[in-house]
């Protein structure tokens, strides 16, 4: 007799192996755009019993870095949560409207979140698909929303962990061609990625700027032109509206680079909780290198970075309900099967911030 385990890859391997434009051997041979392929795993009844990672209802409620959990048989599974999930500040004024497209989880996220352990050791998983008899739960001692926004998935890429940044609050019109700055990703810094890179600054930890640092390039070419040969996706903007008139300007630009085409992934590695490069080449392993007067900084970062991409404008509201027993039930009956991305809904009309937080997944049933 056979049964089902409850073990499930993280977001990132599920959507890079979901890829097929990169050469990912699944056991499905496609993908929707944006879906995560659900894997299952089918255990004897006579072998060894796998790895129990859920947490007991204490357990969650005292894990404060996790407010979204996976409820099944009892017990709290935290959602995978991302290294890259947006802006987290609200708008100056009521007139701007900071939209965040993307969610974007790095091999350092994924190997940390893999379900059998963590840094800390905290038992972490990231099971995004709510199967029949699962429920989504919300925890927290500060105050509950009356509902969240579930905005539908379109689009998953390979890219390098770094943030190509356009524009400042003032800038308008800013597009790839403009770039000023590249950051890594929030929290991280460069070393993380390359342990050989020594900056010439505490400026050039995380950031560099395009315009005062001097021959900046990125594989031997300028930003602006490397920005203009390759594929770069736009992943968050702000709107102005203008009182006078209410014409939208639309400006501070943040873009990523697809590299889906040059990248492959070692699935092996993949299943044991690794993003790793099959092979490197010249386009999915860069070298940006600038001077600091005769000094030269050579920075190397490799695109073992997934990017999912959500749609604002197709999104679906889930009402939450208290119980008594400590945590409240997202509705998710009335959500068609597919992919989102989990985010709290906006303020108000004109202040409307469409961060996400988490991945989820609701299979199709018949």
């Amino acid at each position: 007799m056979k049964r089902r385990t409850f073990l499930r890859l993280s977001s990132a391997a599920l959507a890079a192996l979901g890829l097929s434009a990169c050469g990912a051997k699944t056991a499905s041979s496609s993908t929707e755009p944006g879906s995560f392929p659900e894997i299952d795993t089918d255990i004897s009844a006579d072998s060894s019993e796998p790895l129990d990672i859920g947490l007991t209802l204490e357990e969650a409620t005292s894990s404060s870095q996790h407010l979204f959990f996976h409820r099944s048989n009892g017990k709290f599974y935290p959602l995978f949560e991302p290294t890259y999930h947006g802006t987290s500040s609200s708008p100056n004024y009521p007139s701007y409207q900071d939209i965040s497209t993307a969610l974007m989880v790095d091999n350092i996220s994924y190997q940390d979140s893999y379900p059998y352990g963590g840094k800390d050791g905290n038992p972490l998983t990231d099971n995004i698909s709510l199967l029949d008899g699962d429920e989504l739960v919300y925890i927290s001692s500060d105050s509950v929303p009356n509902s969240l926004d579930f905005m539908r998935t379109t689009q998953s890429f390979y890219t390098l962990p770094i943030i190509f940044k356009c524009g400042n609050p003032y800038r308008e019109f800013c597009t790839a061609d403009e770039i000023l700055s590249i950051s890594a990703l929030p929290s991280r810094e460069f070393f993380d990625y390359d342990s050989s890179y020594i900056p010439a600054d505490d400026h050039s930890t995380d950031h560099l700027y395009v315009h005062s640092l001097s021959n900046l390039t990125i594989n031997g070419l300028s930003v602006q032109d490397y920005c203009l040969s390759h594929s770069m996706i736009p992943i968050y903007y702000t709107k102005y509206e203008r009182d006078s008139d209410h014409v939208v300007d639309t400006y501070n630009y943040r873009y990523i680079v697809n590299l889906t085409p040059v990248t492959y992934f070692d699935q092996e590695k993949a299943l044991n909780g690794i993003i790793d490069l099959t092979e490197s080449n010249r386009e999915n392993t860069v070298t940006i290198s600038y001077y600091e007067g005769t000094q030269c900084h050579v920075l190397t970062l490799k695109a073992t970075c997934v990017a999912t991409i959500y749609a604002p404008s197709q999104s679906y509201s889930c009402p939450l309900s208290l119980t008594p027993n400590g945590y409240a039930v997202v509705d998710t009956s009335t959500l068609p099967s597919g992919s989102y991305a989990i985010s709290f809904p906006p303020s108000s009309q004109k202040s409307s911030l469409t961060t996400a937080y988490n991945f989820i997944d609701i299979p199709f049933t018949e």
